[in-house]
Order: C-alpha cells, then structure tokens, then sequence
C-alpha cells in the first residue's frame, strides 16, 4: 500500500533535508550530523531517539556529562511536541528533529506544527524561561518538583525549565506561519559543554 504524503508531511521532510543540506554545506572537519528524523512522534518514537542519542553522542566522543544533558534534553524536547504538537487528520503529531556535533558542541533542531494559540503560549513560556537566571531555574525546578504552594499557576514546566538548565540560553525558537489554524514551532538548542 502506498500512501500518498499530506501538505504537512511533505513541509516536514523539507525543513529535515533544509537543514542536511545546511550542514552538510559546511565545511567540517570533525562531528557533522549525528542523528537524523523526520515522521510521526508516538513514546516509541522518544525513546528510540532518546537511545540512538546516547549511541551518536558516544560516537562523537563527548564527555559522560554532555551525553546525558543531551539525552535529556532530547527527551525532554520530544515530550514537549508529543504534549503540545497538532495531531493530523490521520491522528499524528509530525516532526522533524537533527543532532549534529560541532567543534562548538551538540547542536538540536527540531520543530512540529502547533496551533496559533499553543504557539503563542510557548514563545511567552520560552521568553520568560530566557530571562531568568541560571540560580532561578534551580529554584523554580525545586518549587515544581516539592509542588510548592507559592507556585504561579501559569509558569513554564519543568521539561522547559530542564531543557534551559542543559542549553546554552538564550533559547532559540522561530515560528513559521503555514495556516489560519497552526504554525511550524521550531526550537535551535546548544547543550551546554560537559566541564573536563
């Protein structure tokens, strides 16, 4: 059975290929593209790449401290499109997701569909995560974890918290309108170096 991409799987292989050609256009020495994907996100989906981050960050020689941030993060980041990523007429959440190790560190790209109003609510969480300060991300990771009761209701999670805690900041997004109903949400990150 052969079946036929939609609109939105196709722009999905495109942003993944765009960003192969980007960095394949480099001209690299050492690392390159690690980890590539592009298709439906299910938990299965999560921690296949959670487990061939580990195998490609091992590859890439990084520091024990750099490949679990980067697991994280990736999970973390994988979890985050699985929660707030538009669901497709056939019932999928599609994305696209690269890993490439540099001379600079490990680099994520990922990006999904999500609607105008989930986007809009991200880029404010992501722009207040940005502001604070590495001692307030701490603080705010603890209150989540006790469930403190002088906790603001309306405050970004701890996958969001975690992946500045694990990312150089600021966090990188950009928002590509494609519809009246949704935009491509795409997130640039640097796992922060292991200390050697």
């Amino acid at each position: 059975m052969t079946r036929t991409p939609s609109i939105t799987q196709t722009y999905i292989l495109r942003q993944l290929q765009g960003l192969l050609k980007e960095s394949s256009d480099k001209d690299v020495d050492f690392g390159g593209v690690l980890l590539s994907f592009a298709g439906p996100l299910n938990e299965g989906t999560i921690n296949s790449l959670t487990t061939l981050t580990e195998n490609s960050v091992i590859q890439c020689g990084a520091p024990r401290a750099e490949l679990l941030r980067a697991k994280s993060v990736v999970k973390e980041c994988l979890q985050n499109i699985l929660k707030h990523g538009w669901i497709d007429a056939e019932g999928e959440t599609l994305f696209y997701i690269t890993l490439e190790c540099s001379d600079k560190g490990l680099l994520l790209k990922c990006g999904s569909f999500i609607d105008n109003e989930m986007s809009d609510y991200l880029e404010s969480k992501i722009n207040e995560v940005n502001s604070w300060s590495t001692s307030d991300l701490r603080k705010r990771s603890v209150e989540i974890l006790c469930k403190s009761e002088s906790l603001e209701k309306d405050q970004p999670g701890l996958g969001l918290i975690n992946i500045a805690l694990n990312c150089k900041r600021p966090i990188v997004f950009s928002t590509i309108n494609k519809s009246e109903k949704n935009n491509l949400f795409s997130i640039h990150l640097m796992v922060n170096h292991a200390m050697v």
